[in-house]
């Protein structure tokens, strides 16, 4: 599902794509605390219907000298931050938090990556990004009832996202590059049709490259387009093959309020066509600045039919070069 990046960080949904996830075995250590070696329901694939609350508040609630403690709302689920896990550094800037917490009947793992100084003599810094994801798993996958979700977001302060007004007034080009992160399934199948069978799978996590070409000159609704890719895909700092995932230049459109550049997502994968849709939002980076930053999110997946299947959802940030 498409819900644009256009959620807020101070309590309120902080929508994203929500993936499609296949039968999994093996976890990443950034979801350390689910149990390897479940095994979901066979073949299936499922589209998640929960939608995330990032849990900041508003930068004037901030102490001086700190930074706010970040925790993650899934559907019904809380969770908080895990002081047990480790997750993958995203770079310079960008600090996570593992989180986790669950249902009598559910396991919820999440990581939330931000780019938030803390305050200085009182004033907060409300420049910032946010950007992650989460993964719920039933605690007995045998006899799951329960749909597995997984999904990603991607947002920034709700005062500091450009209007419509901010964007249609900026003029000339600009690259965007920041960190990516998501998580990806992997299937292989034999067969077809009814002998169809899966042999194998595997659920991951990556952190990835994004880079984001911005034209405000393009298009003929006065704001521009926007483009770009994600490349560098990596697991536990090893790569994960010639992955790439394009996003074809897009005009914006309006998304409660907001000003959102959203189309579909290409790309190629070990020589499999990926196709998705993604989404991106400009944020300013001071009070007088133009589109200094962009965050965003996307999903990219193979043919259904494919005997080696890959689906990915994921989440971006980028910073004007």
């Amino acid at each position: 599902a498409n819900n644009g990046p256009d959620g807020t960080s101070d309590g309120a949904h902080a929508t994203g794509f929500e993936g499609r996830m296949l039968s999994g075995s093996t976890l990443h250590s950034m979801f350390a605390n689910q149990a390897e070696g479940w095994v979901q329901r066979v073949g299936a694939i499922v589209q998640s219907s929960l939608h995330p609350d990032v849990n900041i508040g508003a930068p004037a609630s901030w102490a001086s000298g700190t930074a706010p403690t970040l925790g993650l709302t899934v559907g019904s689920l809380n969770l908080s931050v895990d002081g047990d896990s480790s997750i993958p550094s995203l770079g310079e800037g960008w600090n996570g938090v593992a989180l986790s917490g669950g249902s009598g009947i559910l396991n919820a793992n999440g990581v939330i990556y931000s780019n938030i100084e803390k305050a200085v003599g009182g004033t907060p810094d409300e420049y910032y990004l946010t950007l992650g994801a989460w993964l719920v798993t039933p605690i007995d996958p045998a006899g799951a009832t329960t749909d597995y979700n997984w999904g990603a977001f991607a947002n920034g302060y709700a005062a500091t996202a450009l209007s419509r007004a901010q964007i249609i007034a900026l003029t000339g080009s600009a690259t965007y590059q920041g960190p990516a992160t998501g998580l990806y399934s992997k299937a292989t199948f034999t067969g077809s049709g009814s002998t169809r069978a899966l042999q194998s799978s595997h659920i991951g996590s990556f952190t990835a490259t994004a880079t984001i070409n911005a034209d405000f000159d393009a298009g003929n609704n006065m704001t521009g387009t926007m483009g770009g890719s994600i490349t560098d895909f990596r697991e536990n700092g090893a790569s994960l093959g010639e992955w790439t995932v394009n996003f074809p230049a897009t005009q914006a459109v309006i998304t409660a309020s907001r000003e959102t550049f959203a189309g579909s997502s290409g790309g190629s994968a070990d020589g499999q066509t990926l196709t998705g849709e993604w989404g991106v939002q400009p944020y300013r980076n001071s009070a007088t600045s133009g589109a200094e930053m962009v965050v965003g999110t996307w999903t990219a997946s193979t043919a259904a039919a494919n005997n080696d299947a890959l689906h990915m959802v994921g989440a971006f940030a980028g910073e004007r070069q």
